[in-house]
């Protein structure tokens, strides 16, 4: 009997505690939430551009606390971007302006990852499928070949973290 009781009130605990503990954090207010989950809703670092007047000041760079992104002269058609950060960054997603991307390639820092452009926007994104991180540090993470790098600038830059 007594072993029936117990059986009772472990099954009880079973089927009503995670219904419980889930509407308690329903009903928990914004204060009550977990600083380390509200961390791991971030999708990604927006850039934000420097603004003087309606012109954006240095195109070739943009910059944010934990991480910037530039564009650095290559041989013939081809500009390197290069990432410096002191996080690992996920993805990386821009538009490269003034000029016709052709071709992106990966380097050592990005080997794998998946590049895709769009001809008529100028868009690039970098990613790794799998999940994989650029780890923090400095050097290029791809090799855009395009047509006038000369006049080549970057905006719209979004980095995953």
């Amino acid at each position: 009997m007594q072993q029936h009781g117990l059986i009772l009130i472990l099954l009880s605990i079973f089927i009503f505690g995670p219904g419980c503990k889930q509407a308690q954090q329903e009903q928990a207010s914004p204060q009550d939430k977990n600083p380390v989950q509200e961390q791991s809703q971030k999708k990604y670092v927006p850039m934000p551009e420097k603004e003087a007047g309606n012109k954006t000041q240095n195109p070739l760079q943009l910059e944010s606390k934990d991480a910037k992104l530039k564009i650095v002269a290559g041989e013939g058609n081809v500009i390197d971007l290069e990432l410096e950060s002191t996080v690992p960054i996920r993805g990386v997603q821009c538009a490269l302006k003034g000029t016709k991307i052709s071709e992106i390639r990966t380097t050592e820092r990005t080997k794998g990852y998946l590049t895709k452009f769009n001809e008529a926007t100028g868009i690039l994104i970098l990613v790794d499928m799998s999940g994989k991180k650029i780890p923090p540090g400095t050097g290029p993470i791809a090799e855009v070949v395009c047509d006038n790098p000369s006049t080549a600038s970057l905006s719209d830059i979004k980095l995953a973290r």
